[in-house]
């Protein structure tokens, strides 16, 4: 499995076909709208959500070292149901929601 991270995309792909992707699109300068969640059914159930959701929180973490200050941090707003859940189970989630 490879992560591609395409602007507004973070594709998950099994050699060159593609699993799932997580679609986002950027609201302020440090702050992305997590919109959808997919993967495609022959691979649902494998756990391929949690493969893209942590290379979500991965870009969110190097996008976020670049900036310093933890105030100018990268934020998200989890418009995906299944991002925002993934989101609060974690114990530093404030970290990452944009107010």
């Amino acid at each position: 499995m490879k992560i591609e991270y395409k602007e507004g995309l973070i594709v998950l792909k099994d050699q060159e076909e593609e699993v799932g992707y997580i679609k986002y699109v950027k609201k302020e300068e440090n702050v992305i709208d997590v919109i959808s969640t997919v993967v495609h059914e022959r691979y649902q159930g494998q756990g391929m959500a949690g493969k893209l959701f942590d290379a979500l929180m991965k870009y969110v973490k190097d996008n976020s070292l670049m900036d310093y200050a933890k105030d100018n941090s990268m934020k998200i707003i989890p418009s995906c149901s299944y991002i925002e859940k993934k989101l609060m189970k974690l114990p530093n989630s404030c970290d990452f929601l944009h107010k």
